[in-house]
């Protein structure tokens, strides 16, 4: 059996072709997707059109996008046949107030056995259906104007995240995540893409990460920078309202990937290194990506002073990180040092869009931290209380909130939020469903 802890690491080889001529399905990668061809030698298929003629266009735009996503395992449709249902899609405005709710990310996707009869996981259709249980739970958010669907439920899946992806089959999981956010444009939603990949190659074996600042930035800028280039085309190419092009939190990244190098810089070196990667991918990505372009900012209060005076400013949208922690008590003191620091960065940068978006309660890193005969269930509430009276005393206006409803346990905790969230929609007159 295979045991696996990345996102759906499951190999897929995909050998049905949907339709055929510049249609061609799973191998094309022509058309905006991808600067990388394909290489399929002289075959008399990517032969000039003879005597100058254009090719007849024979790409079926009968299809739903519902009927190719379901079949999103047995072949990706192309970018010209995407092209048929993206071209009426249009960009909503940005809401008064971003209401976001968010599923658990899974612990463990490998799902290579039922354990009832012991045999392998139905693969066909995956896609399809873990949209349909994203859906399902956004139904049970109906005050919330944004959900927090993982694009990235589609193949190819990889064995081994530390080999990565071929150009082709990039390409390829880029027009899979196309064909879901296209559909979802179509069902009226608010549509925000990211991309998350693994933080560190120092968890990758005979993989010899960046040993210096300027090896890290040789990788960010030929590396990094194109492949969110890429996203961000595609983006474009589907209306999507935002897109947040980072792995993680930009200071989270630099120290995972960092080693020992970054921790022996000077802060102000530390502080250059960061503003430069964040200045060098928006300047990237603001000519190709015309909607809300999402940063999102974890810093934690009592460590790392120098990336404190990083400023984000440039950025759409700065989407600030709350992972709360320990009893009631801890919690409050946590919430009380975080958000001055980030009210801090946000007043002396003036940032003017900013949201408290992945406000996250993992029972696991409040449950270590329990003194004991505490359980968590017992304070769960009181913890979410804990959190709502703090965004009430917020002095600045706060522009949105996203909670990991995921991780509630307890029926008063989730009636709790959902009185919270129902309170935040009147008070911004947002739409319900």
């Amino acid at each position: 059996m295979i045991n696996i802890s990345c996102s759906f690491c499951l190999v897929f080889y995909f050998s049905i072709a949907l339709l055929s001529a510049c249609g061609s399905g799973g191998s094309d990668s022509n058309s905006g997707g991808s600067n990388t061809n394909n290489e399929t030698g002289n075959s008399q298929e990517n032969d000039p059109p003879i005597n100058n003629e254009p090719p007849i266009n024979t790409v079926d735009c009968t299809l739903t996008v519902q009927s190719l996503l379901e079949n999103l395992e047995d072949t990706t449709p192309s970018w010209e046949q995407l092209d048929c249902y993206t071209q009426d899609l249009a960009r909503l405005t940005r809401p008064s107030f971003y209401l976001q709710a968010s599923d658990q990310p899974p612990e463990d996707n490998s799902g290579e056995t039922d354990n009832n009869n012991d045999t392998m996981f139905d693969w066909r259709q995956l896609s399809w259906r873990l949209l349909q249980t994203d859906m399902a739970l956004f139904e049970e958010w109906p005050q919330a104007n944004i959900w927090g669907y993982n694009l990235q439920e589609v193949p190819p899946y990889l064995v081994d995240p530390c080999v990565g992806y071929t150009a082709d089959e990039f390409d390829q999981r880029l027009r899979g995540m196309a064909t879901v956010s296209t559909y979802l444009k179509q069902q009226g939603q608010l549509l925000k893409v990211d991309y998350f990949t693994p933080p560190s190659m120092s968890e990758c074996e005979n993989i010899n990460g960046p040993t210096s600042s300027s090896e890290w930035l040789s990788w960010w800028e030929e590396t990094y920078i194109p492949e969110r280039v890429q996203i961000a085309q595609m983006a474009e190419r589907i209306k999507a309202e935002y897109y947040q092009p980072w792995d993680v939190e930009p200071g989270i990244m630099l120290r995972s990937m960092g080693e020992d190098w970054f921790d022996a810089m000077e802060p102000a070196a530390q502080t250059q290194l960061a503003q430069q990667a964040i200045d060098s991918l928006y300047e990237a990505l603001r000519p190709v990506f015309s909607g809300t372009l999402v940063v999102i900012v974890l810093e934690r209060w009592e460590f790392y002073q120098s990336l404190h005076s990083v400023d984000y400013s440039e950025w759409d949208q700065v989407n600030f990180v709350l992972f709360t922690e320990g009893d009631v008590e801890a919690t409050q003191n946590y919430l009380a040092n975080q958000l001055a620091l980030y009210q801090e960065m946000i007043t002396r940068d003036g940032i003017e869009y900013w949201v408290l978006q992945e406000l996250t309660v993992n029972p696991i890193t409040h449950e270590r931290l329990l003194p004991a005969g505490v359980e968590f269930e017992d304070i769960e509430a009181d913890i979410y209380q804990a959190i709502i009276d703090a965004i009430g005393s917020l002095e600045l206006p706060l522009n949105g909130i996203g909670i990991t409803t995921g991780h509630i346990l307890t029926d008063d905790a989730k009636v709790l939020v959902q009185a919270f969230y129902d309170s935040l929609a009147s008070e911004h007159q947002l739409k319900v469903r």
